[in-house]
């Protein structure tokens, strides 16, 4: 891998006049502000440090994370959400040198190993009080959560390389400039949320920080005001954005839009290919995981009608592959297998404390996604299930995703889990959830000894949206 390479943000100093966020309270802060707030920090360089950040939608927190980028400091970046017990757990795990935290994040436990260094409008910084004594890969940039919805999390282990490469691979996709603004609609410790972070602020453009929902009156208001050129969801943003869209809103300004972070239903693409469309704004379905520092592939708007149920093509620098269960490339179109991706944003490996933050490249820049896909004749690849959520019952490999994408098609809320030979599915009771269970269950020919149904009152979810399976209660 290359050494010394440059921090994603090293080039900030050419947009120092260009507004660079917008918040709730309508302040306005410039790049030049950002790059200010880095020089309380100028000290760090001389050493290499792990610093965790726990992440609001804020000034202070943006200027935290690329600040430390720009000083050569490796960040783990936290969801301010999280069990104030976990984060404390994580601490114990990694013995980070710095904290940098909420003012409300205020823990007896916190304080009783690291001491106030700097205090700034919303947020302290901590430097621990004992001598860390570790090293750290001076490749090491980036440490980020995946979303765990069907187990543990897992800490994902990012460099330099792996986020200038997917940065700029996706900004010069969309051709993102210093004109194009943005709106957070997912937290920041979110690959996904802080992807679209980082490929605006390498181009000098402006990213409007809000916690507002898109339920939200004032978050449709902050589109409209500050002229928001485009802005991203997962699959539960556009199931909700269905509900409550209206053409009464107001989408001038929108140029694009993009959905990752999860399979978005067929219907779901179709409806909102169509919507958009007349409204002049362009759709594109995109895929990726934490692992490949976010993105790995996007389906062109312009084929979305022919090909809805796609996750498009790969981005450029970076390669897919279907290989079957002995690892052998499957060259036949149509022919499903696991999907593995190769290229520079490939993560470096995982990492369970603070001893594996001096671990090298594990990946060698191959990634084996988890995922079971095939391409077409066009190149296009269709994702079917994950690995992970294949069963088998009496012999018979059953897909997970599958099961529930066939109740989703009958507008029945429906989730499945469970282990060889026998299939767990949760369902929302509705007024015809009895009958089309049973007409769907008639046509996958599996034994009633051999699945069990339960009601429950709510899908649980994560922050991201994605579906907690581990967390499914009757």
């Amino acid at each position: 891998m290359t050494t010394n390479i440059k921090s994603i943000f090293g080039s900030l100093e050419k947009f120092s006049n260009n507004v660079a966020l917008y918040d709730d309270e309508k302040n306005i802060y410039f790049y030049k502000d950002i790059l200010e707030f880095e020089k309380k920090f100028k000290y760090l360089k001389k050493t290499k440090s792990l610093i965790i950040i726990i992440c609001q939608n804020n000034f202070d927190t943006i200027c935290a994370y690329v600040s430390f980028l720009r000083l050569n400091q490796a960040v783990f970046l936290l969801n301010d959400q999280l069990d104030e017990l976990y984060i404390l757990n994580i601490i114990n795990k990694y013995k980070p040198k710095y904290l940098f935290f909420p003012k409300e994040f205020n823990n007896k436990k916190i304080k009783k190993n690291y001491e106030i260094e700097k205090k700034f409008k919303k947020s302290f910084f901590y430097k621990i009080k004992k001598k860390t004594n570790y090293q750290i890969n001076k490749e090491l940039a980036l440490l980020l959560m995946t979303s765990g919805s069907t187990g543990s999390p897992q800490t994902v282990r990012l460099s330099n390389l792996n986020l200038i490469s997917n940065t700029r691979s996706i900004a010069d996709y969309f051709k993102i400039k210093k004109k194009d603004k943005t709106i957070t609609t997912l937290p920041m410790s979110y690959t996904l949320g802080l992807s679209i972070i980082n490929t605006h602020l390498i181009r000098g453009a402006s990213i409007t920080l809000t916690d507002f929902s898109i339920v939200q009156k004032q978050f449709w208001n902050l589109i409209n005001d500050n002229k928001i050129t485009t802005f991203t969801g997962v699959p539960f943003t556009f199931e909700t954005l269905k509900k409550i869209i209206s053409v009464k809103n107001h989408f001038s300004s929108l140029k694009y839009i993009t959905q990752a972070g999860g399979k978005l239903s067929k219907d779901l693409v179709e409806y909102f290919f169509k919507f958009f469309k007349k409204k002049k704004i362009k759709f594109f379905v995109m895929y990726g995981q934490t692992e490949a520092c976010a993105r790995m592939s996007f389906l062109n708007y312009k084929k979305i009608r022919l090909n809805p149920e796609s996750i498009g093509e790969v981005i450029p620098g970076g390669k897919f592959s279907i290989v079957d269960d002995k690892g052998l490339k499957i060259n036949k179109v149509n022919v499903s297998g696991e999907l593995v991706y190769t290229g520079d944003n490939v993560s470096l490996g995982y990492a369970a404390g603070y001893k594996d933050l001096i671990k090298k490249d594990e990946n060698n820049k191959v990634l084996k996604t988890g995922d079971i896909a095939y391409r077409n004749k066009k190149n296009l690849f269709f994702i079917t299930g994950r690995k992970k959520r294949i069963i088998k019952i009496n012999g018979i490999r059953i897909n997970l995703d599958s099961i529930e994408n066939k109740f989703k098609k009958e507008n029945l809320d429906c989730i499945c889990t469970g282990k060889d030979d026998k299939l767990e599915i949760y369902c929302i009771k509705s007024k015809f959830s009895d009958r089309i269970f049973e007409k769907i269950i008639s046509k996958l020919k599996i034994r009633q000894s051999n699945y069990k149904l339960s009601f429950i009152n709510k899908i649980p979810r994560n922050q991201s949206g994605k579906i907690m399976y581990k967390n499914l209660t009757i």
